[in-house]
């Protein structure tokens, strides 16, 4: 069952649980956060510099964009995910000399 703090979390970000639920399959079908999918999406249009939670999802370092999540983000990880890997560019992510390439395209370092 999904743990009490979960559920405080998403009720602190305005979920709707209840609309969330998946009850058939038992799963949590959550949207990526506004602001995450904000920073990523900076990121892919005008190549701004995201923080550090960003970057290790942008890069493949799971590990570490598990140990820079806050809250929210730690419990949207797999929508998160599944954004980068379906709706971006495959040449602006996937390892961080991708990353740094990318942005260094924006700053003209090519």
């Amino acid at each position: 069952m999904i743990g009490q703090d979960i559920i405080n979390t998403l009720q602190n970000h305005d979920y709707d649980f209840d609309k969330l639920m998946d009850l058939e399959n038992f799963n949590l079908r959550l949207p990526i956060p506004e602001s995450t999918k904000g920073t990523i999406d900076n990121y892919v249009k005008h190549g701004l510099e995201p923080g550090s939670f960003v970057k290790a999802v942008l890069s493949n370092d799971l590990n570490s964009a598990f140990g820079c999540a806050d809250g929210i983000n730690t419990i949207c990880m797999r929508a998160i995910v599944a954004y980068v890997y379906n709706y971006i560019p495959n040449t602006c992510h996937g390892s961080p000399e991708i990353v740094r390439g990318w942005l260094d395209k924006f700053r003209g370092e090519e």
